[in-house]
C-alpha cells in the first residue's frame, strides 16, 4: 500500500509538471503571436540591389532592422502578372542568386515571416535579365524586312514569306504575302496581320498610333491592333521607301524604267505631285534612299552612269518638287581611283547628312562581293565634312543608325558570311567591329537607348537581335 502510495505521488508530479509546460509554450506562442505585442512587429525589409551578371545570374541583397529570428521570403513578377515567391530563406542570409531563363523586366520584392506572421512588401527593384535577345519567327521562308519602335517601347516589324526556287537563290520570286507583326520589347509576338503582295515598303508612324506602307500598289493605312483602316491604289511601280515630313504629308520613292519617282501624298493617299528623276540613267543595283529636313527639303538619290564610271547622285528638291541641288558622290577621290559607288541608306542627324557608301573598284562586281564600306558626313551646306572607311573587306553596306555617344554603328552584310555590326564614333573614326551570329540583316535602329535591334533573315526564318551597346551577342 505504501509502495503504491509512492508510484501515485511521482505520477501526480509528472502530470502537474506537463500541464505547466503547456501552460507556458501555450503562453509563449500566445505570446509571440499577438498581434498588438511591439516586441514581435515584423518589419519590413529594405531592398539595396537587383541586378544580372553575366551568366545571367539575378543577384539581388537586401537588410533588416528587425533583429527577431524570421524568414525571408523573396518574390518576382512580370508585366501586370501577380508576384509569386521563388525562395525562402534563414533570416541569417541578406544576400540571393539565381538563373533565370526568360527574357523580361523582372520585378523583386522581398517580406519576412514568422509563425505565418509577414511584413509588409520591401521596396521593388527591376532587373532585365538579359543584355541581349534572340527571336527566330517560326515562319518558313521568311526575310525580316523593317522594324519601327513605338512609343510605348514595343516594335511594329514587316516579314516577307518569300519563295524558295533554289537551294542557291533562296530570295530570287518575291513574297506570296506580307506578316505585319507587334512585339513586346523582347520580340515576344503580340498581334500579326497578313497583307497579300509581293513587294512592300518600308514601315512609318502615323500621329494617332497607326502605320502606313505599301504593298505591291496599294498604300495601307493598320491601327495599333493590326486592323487595316485604309488601303489606296497608286501607280504601278517598284516602291521601295516611304517617309514622313509631319503628320499630312508623306514622300514616296519609287523606281520604274530604271528612273527615280517622288510622290507627295496627304494621309489619305491622295496625291499632290508625281515628278520623275535621274530619267533612265539609274543603275538597278542601287537602291537609293531618301529623307526629310525639317523645313521640307527632300534628299535623294541613285546610282547612275557617268563617265566609264558609277556614280551616286544626290538630288535635293523643295516641297513642291523643284531642284534645288545635285551633287556626286563618288569613288574617284579613293584608290584605286576607278570605283563604283552606291549608297542604300541616307540618315538626316542635327541638320547634317550622313551616307552609307559601298565602293567598289570599277574592274570588279558589285553583285559578286559587294566592296569597301565607307561612311560619309555633309554639312548644312551639302560639303564633305569627312570620308572614313568603315570596313576593308569586300561586302555590302546595308543600314546604319546614331548611337547613345553620337557615333554610328553600321549593319554590313556579306556573300557568304554572316553579318558585321561596326562601330565607329562621331567623326566616322572606327572603333570596333563584332560578327553576329546571323546570316544576313536588314535594318537597324536604337534600342530603348541601350545598344540597338537589328531585323533580317537566317536559315529562311526572320529574326529580331538585340545587341547591347559594346556590340556584344
Amino acid at each position: 500500500m505504501k509502495i503504491f502510495t509512492k508510484y501515485k505521488s511521482i505520477t501526480n508530479i509528472s502530470i502537474t509538471i506537463f500541464i505547466l509546460f503547456l501552460i507556458s509554450f501555450s503562453c509563449h506562442e500566445r505570446d509571440i503571436t499577438n498581434p498588438i505585442d511591439d516586441r514581435y512587429d515584423l518589419k519590413k525589409p529594405e531592398l539595396l540591389g537587383a541586378w544580372i551578371d553575366g551568366n545571367n545570374k539575378v543577384n539581388l541583397s537586401w537588410s533588416n532592422e528587425d533583429g527577431n529570428p524570421q524568414y525571408f521570403d523573396i518574390y518576382k513578377k512580370y508585366g501586370d502578372n501577380d508576384f509569386l515567391m521563388i525562395d525562402s530563406l534563414k533570416g541569417d542570409q541578406y544576400s540571393y542568386q539565381y538563373t533565370e531563363t526568360d527574357t523580361h523586366i523582372f520585378s523583386y520584392v522581398i517580406k519576412t515571416n514568422w509563425f505565418k506572421r509577414y511584413s509588409d512588401f520591401s521596396n521593388k527593384l527591376e532587373v532585365l535579365t538579359k543584355n541581349y535577345f534572340m527571336r527566330y519567327y517560326n515562319i518558313d521562308d521568311a526575310k525580316g524586312i523593317d522594324i519601327l519602335e513605338t512609343d510605348e517601347g514595343a516594335y511594329i516589324i514587316l516579314i516577307g514569306i518569300m519563295t524558295k526556287v533554289s537551294s542557291t537563290d533562296h530570295w530570287a520570286n518575291p513574297a506570296h504575302f506580307i506578316i505585319i507583326r507587334k512585339t513586346d520589347k523582347y520580340g515576344n509576338t503580340m498581334w500579326n496581320t497578313k497583307i497579300e503582295g509581293n513587294s512592300m515598303s518600308n514601315i512609318i508612324k502615323y500621329l494617332d498610333e497607326s502605320y502606313l506602307l505599301i504593298v505591291d500598289n496599294t498604300l495601307i493605312k493598320i491601327d495599333d491592333e493590326g486592323n487595316i483602316l485604309l488601303t489606296k491604289e497608286l501607280e504601278k511601280r517598284n516602291y521601295t521607301k516611304i517617309r514622313k515630313y509631319n503628320n499630312e504629308i508623306f514622300y514616296i520613292y519609287s523606281l520604274v524604267n530604271n528612273t527615280i519617282w517622288i510622290t507627295k501624298i496627304d494621309e489619305m493617299g491622295n496625291t499632290i505631285w508625281d515628278k520623275s528623276f535621274l530619267s533612265e540613267s539609274i543603275v538597278s543595283d542601287g537602291d537609293g534612299d531618301i529623307v526629310i529636313s525639317s523645313n521640307e527639303e527632300i534628299y535623294f538619290g541613285g546610282t547612275i552612269d557617268w563617265a566609264d564610271d558609277k556614280i551616286f547622285k544626290l538630288l535635293k528638291i523643295d516641297a513642291t518638287g523643284e531642284i534645288l541641288l545635285k551633287k556626286n558622290i563618288s569613288g574617284r577621290i579613293l584608290p584605286p581611283y576607278h570605283n563604283d559607288t552606291y549608297c542604300k541608306s541616307i540618315k538626316m542627324i542635327d541638320k547634317e547628312i550622313v551616307l552609307l557608301l559601298t565602293i567598289v573598284n570599277s574592274y570588279d562586281t558589285y553583285s559578286s562581293d559587294g566592296g569597301k564600306i565607307y561612311l560619309s558626313k555633309l554639312d548644312e551646306n551639302e560639303k564633305t565634312q569627312w570620308i572614313q572607311k568603315a570596313l576593308n573587306n569586300e561586302g555590302y553596306g546595308v543600314d546604319f543608325c546614331k548611337t547613345q555617344d553620337n557615333g554610328f554603328i553600321i549593319i554590313v552584310n556579306f556573300k557568304e558570311y554572316n553579318f558585321l555590326l561596326i562601330k565607329m564614333n562621331d567623326l566616322g573614326q572606327f572603333q570596333w567591329y563584332k560578327e553576329s551570329i546571323a546570316r544576313s540583316a536588314k535594318s537597324i535602329i536604337k534600342y530603348l537607348d541601350n545598344g540597338v535591334i537589328v531585323i533580317g533573315h537566317s536559315n529562311d526564318k526572320a529574326f529580331l537581335l538585340r545587341v547591347d551597346p559594346n556590340g556584344d551577342f
